[in-house]
């Protein structure tokens, strides 16, 4: 069983995954090969990364941030039309698993370091293609990270990014392609922590009181003291299955069904919504809103956000990502 954060040789790793392989050290796919492609599974992937690589006059140039925005490039043989780059860029999380082992130098052995999904490639460069990656749950401690942080890891997103002073509201993010351009992709190494913080009951809970808050100060200001008395937390009072978090109230006394989803990220950062809660909104479309925290802090218990309407397929992409099985 592969544990996190522990080092592994290629024959280890080789043995957990094929173990009917004959392995030979510095020769074959897995002796050798910096990405292997498992048996039986036509989109999962092992990928072995070792920094300080040249290959063919390219220098590789590679690195994860703090919040586990993994830079990496593929094959210098490799362009934009290569079966292989699409398959990473196609990649479906939900079910296409790239497992990564980085190490530090050719004389180290490989940290595992767990899943990884596909976040932007940059569309200018090619031969080697340029990626960026997602580390999930990516977690080490400060000693391990010094060691594996490479060498593109230096500004990460929550150093780079400018704080809007909270609570701020502003519109809501476009929809945006993630192949960009070279300029973006080197300014904006922006983590994916969606499926993290879909768990993080303590972060959704924050976030629903800040909004509950916000929504009973809003009724108040409009001289509908009457209407904030009766602001629910729907969530808490009933559970989850509601198909939102909080019912409030609109100025004229018409019902406003919230739902809130909250993220330490920044603007861009995905979210998670369940079938019965966008099938609530699509039958509630003139009352329904859902309230997109970003940039939140957990100590100060505040801050920015956006609000989309029940037509949330014009403003995100949606993705299924289960299925139930009968009989």
């Amino acid at each position: 069983m592969l544990t996190l954060y522990e080092k592994y040789n290629r024959e280890g790793v080789q043995e957990l995954f094929q173990p009917d392989y004959s392995f030979k050290r510095g020769t074959g796919t897995w002796g050798l090969q910096g990405v292997i492609n498992l048996p039986n599974k036509q989109n999962d992937w092992v990928f072995f990364v070792t920094y300080g690589q040249s290959q063919a006059g390219h220098d590789f140039e590679e690195g994860i941030t703090p919040d586990g925005v993994l830079t990496w490039q593929s094959q210098p043989s490799q362009g934009l039309d290569n079966k292989r780059v699409l398959q990473w860029i196609n990649q479906n999380p939900e079910i296409d698993k790239i497992y990564l082992f980085l190490r530090p130098n050719k004389k180290s052995e490989y940290y595992y370091l767990g899943n990884i999904n596909y976040l932007m490639h940059d569309i200018n460069r090619e031969k080697p293609v340029w990626f960026q990656f997602q580390v999930l749950d990516f977690n080490p401690t400060s000693t391990l990270y010094s060691e594996i942080q490479g060498g593109v890891s230096s500004v990460s997103y929550e150093q780079e990014k400018t704080l809007i002073k909270g609570p701020v509201k502003v519109s809501p993010p476009t929809k945006s392609e993630p192949s960009v351009r070279t300029s973006t992709f080197k300014a904006r190494k922006i983590p994916d922590l969606s499926e993290k913080e879909a768990r993080n009951k303590k972060l959704g809970l924050a976030g629903e009181l800040f909004i509950l808050r916000l929504e009973t100060e809003r009724l108040k200001l409009c001289d509908r003291a009457d209407l904030a008395d009766k602001v629910e937390h729907t969530s808490v009072k009933i559970g989850d299955g509601a198909g939102y978090d909080i019912k409030s109230y609109n100025e004229d006394g018409s019902s406003k069904f919230i739902e809130v989803k909250t993220t330490k990220g920044g603007i861009r950062t995905g979210f998670y919504i369940t079938p019965n809660e966008l099938a609530f909104s699509e039958l509630h479309p003139d009352s329904y809103v859902l309230i997109r925290v970003f940039d939140f802090d957990l100590e100060k218990e505040t801050g920015n956000y956006f609000e989309l309407g029940s037509d949330l397929k014009t403003h995100v992409s949606l993705t299924p990502v289960n299925f139930k099985a009968t009989f």
